[in-house]
């Protein structure tokens, strides 16, 4: 096997192992075990038993660097090959007008994302611990799935999925994100793809630090907060920069971008995506309601799905798990009767504070949550908490839900047009900056971090005042 070392995964228990680019009448990556110590960059001639390299001749420069100069060429013909020319039609009007408008910038994304698994390039994936995110990640997962198997290559890439439970992207997350892909050497700069993560200035240290180890694809449909500096990424994609809004979700973003290079059929996942972040788009299809509610679930608490401790799940366990119609049967069950208890036991715990011709509804998470389960997150919970409220009181209402340090709240898209939401947290940002670390989200479902939860009885009293006085 004549071949390119592309990446090196460093020595492990397992021993060293690579990821070989080779070409023949197309181009495929090979992830094999090696003994014998390759150098990344250089062209060898390697015999091969059972994805192992028992041998190895360097070729010389000359005939080398030829070598690798088809492979070049023929890494960026096939990738352009593997584009679809037309934007997919969902169907829907206004979603198929922004994909139509957005297709030519996802697939320079997408050309991007396959010359990195074409090179065995470590990825990182970052999405967010939703309905959304999770269901954008899994679209993504197929996608690269259905690329590796038609190019013959015989794994997954060297791609690393990260569950994010956050808003933003850190400097921290940037230096884990960079100590992660230190563990490869590769001649193709490593990937960073982040799916549905919002706009807010937290973010910007973040992006600084990542953008000298990584190559970034940014997937997101927050509106766009003043400062934010992802925009300027040259693969940073949001419906907002294309004349849509929220409604166009980053799970159906992420699936779009997995549509542009493979033949990926998701409709119930794109479904869950608008579900599970309350689309205009989203409609009342059964399969769809319940796998957007496992999926929260699933991204919630991740031992009762996979049974892991370490807080994560990955697209491929999320596949399995749907492979399986009993355990989604257990798990959708399971959901139902969790939720209910927690939004009856919400209506008796919160506080009311009528205002005008509306209320603002203020519940102390510790009041309701399980001590068995992490299911409902505070903030999924507000959004099915005003639901039940909007359903008794009308909609002019409000929802304030707090524990530990952190604040959600949810507004009704009515009021979403009356109240600046992002505004209102930007406000509390600026005047209480010693006590706010962070903040922003939708125009109807946004949160704050608090640097101390000791000061959240002043945040809350702010808001609450905020929020009367607009319904007043």
């Amino acid at each position: 096997m004549l071949g390119y070392i592309a990446c090196e995964k460093h020595a492990s228990e397992s021993g060293r192992r690579y990821y070989i680019a080779s070409v023949d009448k197309r181009v495929s990556v090979h992830e094999l075990q090696s003994g014998i110590v390759l150098k990344v960059g250089e062209v060898a001639d390697m015999i091969v038993d059972k994805g192992v390299v028992s041998s190895a001749a360097i070729i010389e420069e000359d005939e080398a660097q030829e070598y690798i100069a088809k492979l070049q060429e023929s890494v960026v013909s096939e990738a352009k090959a593997q584009l679809n020319p037309k934007p997919y039609v969902r169907g829907i009007d206004a979603l198929d007008r922004t994909t139509a408008k957005m297709w030519k910038h996802i697939a320079t994304a997408a050309l991007v994302l396959i010359r990195k698994l074409m090179l065995g390039a470590p990825v990182v994936v970052r999405f967010h611990n939703d309905a959304d995110g999770s269901s954008g990640a899994y679209c993504i997962y197929r996608a690269m799935e259905s690329l590796m198997k038609k190019l013959g290559s015989n794994h997954e890439g060297s791609v690393s999925w990260i569950m994010h439970t956050g808003v933003s992207y850190s400097a921290n997350d940037a230096s884990y994100d960079t100590l992660l892909v230190n563990n490869y050497t590769s001649v193709e700069k490593p990937l960073l793809m982040i799916i549905d993560f919002g706009t807010s200035t937290d973010s910007n240290n973040g992006i600084r630090q990542a953008e000298n180890a990584f190559d970034i694809i940014w997937l997101d449909h927050h509106p766009i907060v003043e400062g934010f500096e992802g925009t300027r990424l040259k693969n940073y994609m949001n419906p907002w920069l294309f004349g849509s809004d929220s409604n166009y979700t980053a799970g159906f973003l992420a699936s779009m971008l997995g549509r542009s290079f493979s033949e990926i059929n998701l409709p119930v996942m794109e479904d869950a995506s608008f579900i599970g972040d309350y689309s205009e788009y989203a409609t009342a299809g059964k399969q769809a309601v319940d796998t957007a509610m496992i999926l929260d679930l699933l991204t919630s608490d991740t031992r009762i799905g996979s049974g892991s401790f370490h807080n994560r799940i990955s697209p491929k366990e999320i596949g399995n798990i749907f492979k399986n119609h009993e355990k989604m049967e257990e798990l959708l069950g399971y959901a139902n009767n969790k939720l209910g208890e927690a939004l009856d036991a919400g209506l008796d715990a919160m506080r009311r504070h009528k205002a005008g011709n509306g209320d603002v509804f203020v519940l102390d998470f510790e009041k309701v949550k399980s001590e068995e389960s992490k299911y409902p997150l505070p903030g999924r919970y507000a959004s099915k908490l005003l639901d039940r409220l909007r359903e008794i009181y009308g909609p002019n209402t409000v929802v304030i839900v707090h524990v530990g340090a952190y604040i959600s709240i949810r507004l009704g898209k009515e009021l979403g047009e009356r109240i600046d939401l992002l505004a209102t947290i930007s406000d509390i940002k600026s005047r209480y900056e010693n006590l706010v670390e962070g903040g922003g989200g939708h125009r109807c479902a946004a949160s704050i971090k608090l640097r101390d939860k000791d000061a959240k009885s002043t945040v809350l009293k702010e808001l609450a005042a905020t929020f009367k006085s607009a319904l007043a």
